[in-house]
């Protein structure tokens, strides 16, 4: 495991800094987990400020774009990530791009279109300097991004299936802020377009995408409507479904407004323990009821690595939770600051 805190000069020095953690951070080599680059892939980094994609941000465009594989823990296996650099001067938009891959072509030498790619995700950046906090291991890596009072997250690697290997052998997630067109979003947007992976609130496709043990790329997002919302993470969507007193086959499915209390009590009343310290709950990925008589991909297919929720009740962003010994940095989702909108980043 490997951890790095620091600060960028601006949005093309982060991404140099990102490579140069993940390719030769000295505790990622010790251990045999750095991630490297494939070489047929895109352009070798560090990349100078005229290396950024630009424009529409062609997706088949070698401009600023680097395909990383990751070996896992124990050296076996095969993880591939492709990283994007994009600024659009004329948008003035910066923005981290990431996107998934089951394997490589190697005829392909854009950052898109080879096997099985996922849908692409955004982490926000900008010109300015900026603080960041960087974690890895080799099989997975993620990110927290300050910009001014906005904290922009990245997630990208395996997550923790609750499967046997030959159930689930591949469990890729991909996480940013963003999944909408990059005029949308940068740093001061505001809305459904601009929300942490963790919490990937209705606009379609969301801010976070993975495997699951079908072999197919979803979009998780958070809605009311119950029809769509198909994939969702708790315990920032209630999975839970409560029946009426008065009728035990009457689910209240959203939006009914006791639907909404389930998920409501949990995030909102929570507080600090009695003895000092604040719960850590897993971040669990999983299929949700599409209406009474049809479930889309039932299951729980697993926890993000590293990532919890955490109450937001007397706590702020940069604060720091042990627990078991480990250090847990609190982040809010983006702009937001309630009780319901924090979660921590394992930094181990």
């Amino acid at each position: 495991m490997a951890v790095e805190i620091g600060n960028a000069t601006d949005h093309v020095d982060l991404f140099n800094k990102l490579y140069t953690f993940l390719t030769s951070n000295t505790d990622l080599v010790n251990a045999g987990q750095q991630w490297e680059r494939v070489a047929s892939v895109g352009q070798a980094p560090p990349f100078s400020a005229s290396q950024g994609a630009s424009g529409a941000g062609n997706e088949t465009d070698t401009t600023g774009a680097v395909m990383l594989k990751g070996p896992g823990l124990a050296g076996a296996d095969e993880i591939y990530v492709s990283l994007r650099l994009y600024d659009n001067t004329a948008l003035d938009r910066q923005m981290l791009f990431v996107r998934g891959h089951n394997g490589v072509v190697g005829s392909n030498t854009g950052y898109s279109n080879h096997v099985n790619t996922s849908p692409r995700k955004g982490t926000p950046l900008w010109r300015q300097a900026m603080a960041y906090w960087f974690v890895a291991s080799g099989r997975r890596f993620y990110a927290a991004i300050k910009l001014g009072t906005v904290y922009e997250p990245l997630y990208a690697g395996f997550y923790l299936p609750y499967a046997f290997p030959d159930s689930n052998p591949y469990p890729l997630m991909i996480g940013g802020a963003t999944g909408g067109d990059t005029a949308d979003v940068g740093h001061e947007t505001t809305g459904f377009d601009h929300r942490a992976f963790v919490d990937p609130w209705e606009r379609d496709p969301g801010s976070l995408t993975a495997l699951i043990p079908s072999g197919d790329w979803v979009n998780f997002r958070h809605d009311d409507r119950v029809d769509s919302s198909q994939y969702a993470v708790h315990p920032f969507f209630a999975s839970a479904e409560p029946h009426g007193l008065d009728n035990g086959d009457d689910v209240l499915t959203p939006p009914s407004e006791n639907w909404l209390n389930t998920r409501h009590s949990f995030l909102y009343s929570q507080s600090q323990l009695l003895g000092g310290g604040y719960l850590l709950t897993p971040l669990t990925l999983h299929g949700c009821l599409v209406d009474k008589s049809t479930i889309q991909s039932p299951g729980v297919f697993g926890i993000m690595d590293g990532i919890h929720h955490v109450s937001g009740r007397g706590n702020v962003s940069e604060n720091i939770i042990q627990a078991n010994g480990i250090d847990h940095l609190v982040v809010q989702n983006v702009y937001r600051s309630t009780n319901a909108s924090y979660f921590t980043m394992a930094l181990e």
